[in-house]
């Protein structure tokens, strides 16, 4: 079993204060991404009705680890099964603390037992265990439990690729576009928000390059995508560099910033090699996107939707048919199509770029139609009184 330790009593603290305003319509809000700035107008604005949580994991000093005891233990009772090797694929994906920690986590006892508080967390919550453990204890009814998207694509894959749990769990699921179901809601979302003040400028910054090709995460093996997206590094990698050798324009490579998320993950100077370009043509750093008169994405990234709140030029290159879309995803890749963000192919993407004498003409013509308008409003929205769709969870 992990022994946990309090890893930042001050923190630990600090939710034992906040434990205490606690009443009947109280919101308890874990990880909620605003910055604390926002964190302090909005508990005050709301005369205590938002509480405002950290993630629970970061309180302790050792994060939940694997700790293969149990598992072990089961693999050697079933060695002898048929199904030993989807045995332990389910093991390994199980969250650890389901076979390992279970006892040691049942024993913390941070959030009051009041029931009729909401709790409100984003789609992250999945790998906050502590978090899962102390709200499972609460017995919630369905409708305190709300639940917002944490990314811009996290509906637009079909549900049982990704979010099924979070539609079954909760009443309502607070999105960050306007769509007409009667589950989703829109909520201006903190990331969205925090990023829009944060960057709303860029117009004004000095741009180094004409074309920012921003990937994805890629790894050796792409088992993590294979649900919702039919998917291989290798090819994408020639892709790409053939997007480079066709493109005219001055072009640099935005990799993705999380450089050790995922096993075998390629590292940036591995890349940098299989496409055969110069070290100051590949870049990490996050800004050099508003360093750049166009970005494309070949994936629907969060960062996509980002972009499009902040009017940012942009593309997608993407073939319909290798993703598993839900019909918001659908009808996502048409309103592009619509107005000519869309392309099937490297190719014609690049030959596109080529043709454009400018692109910032371009793109003010381009948003400044109605099509564009309506696909902020529809898939990247921010409410101008934000604080009062809070205060009203």
């Amino acid at each position: 079993s992990v022994k946990l330790k309090i890893k930042n009593p001050l923190r630990f603290l600090y939710i034992k204060i906040i434990n205490l305003f606690i009443r009947k319509n109280s919101v308890l809000l874990f990880a909620s991404r605003f910055s604390k700035k926002r964190i302090i107008f909005l508990t005050f604005r709301s005369f205590l009705k938002l509480l405002f949580y950290p993630k629970l994991n970061s309180l302790f000093d050792e994060e939940i680890k694997i700790i293969p005891n149990n598992r072990n233990r089961i693999i050697k009772i079933s060695k002898l099964s048929k199904n030993i090797d989807l045995l332990k694929l389910v093991l390994n994906i199980m969250p650890s603390f389901y076979l390992e920690s279970f006892k040691e986590l049942d024993k913390i006892n941070l959030i009051s037992n009041n029931k009729d508080v909401k709790v409100y967390t984003d789609t992250c919550y999945i790998d906050d265990e502590i978090f899962n453990t102390q709200i499972s204890k609460k017995n919630l009814k369905q409708k305190k439990i709300l639940i917002g998207q944490h990314g811009g694509n996290f509906l637009i894959y079909d549900k049982y690729a990704l979010s099924s749990h979070e539609n079954d769990i909760c009443k309502k699921f607070f999105t960050w576009g306007c769509f007409n179901q009667k589950k989703f809601k829109h909520l201006t979302p903190p990331r969205l928000l925090e990023y829009f003040e944060k960057n709303k400028n860029f117009l004004n910054k000095k741009k180094n390059f004409e074309v920012c090709y921003v990937t994805r995460p890629l790894v050796e093996s792409e088992f993590q995508s294979f649900v919702f997206e039919n998917f291989n590094s290798y090819e994408n990698i020639s892709n790409i560099k053939m997007f480079i050798k066709n493109c005219k324009k001055k072009t640099i490579i935005k990799t993705y910033p999380e450089t050790n998320r995922y096993p075998g993950q390629i590292t940036d100077k591995q890349l940098r090699k299989k496409l055969n370009i110069s070290k100051s043509l590949l870049s990490n750093d996050k800004n050099i996107i508003f360093q750049s008169e166009i970005i494309i994405f070949d994936y629907v990234s969060t960062m996509l939707f980002e972009n499009l709140n902040l009017g940012i030029p942009f593309i997608l290159i993407l073939k319909k048919e290798n993703h598993y879309f839900s019909k918001i995803g659908l009808n996502f890749t048409k309103d592009l199509d619509r107005i000519n963000l869309l392309f099937r192919d490297h190719n014609s993407a690049s030959e596109f770029i080529n043709r454009l004498p400018s692109i910032k003409e371009w793109w003010n013509k381009r948003k400044s139609i109605v099509e564009f308008k309506k696909l902020i409003r529809k898939y990247a929205k921010l409410s101008p009184s934000y604080e009062k769709q809070w205060i009203r969870l």
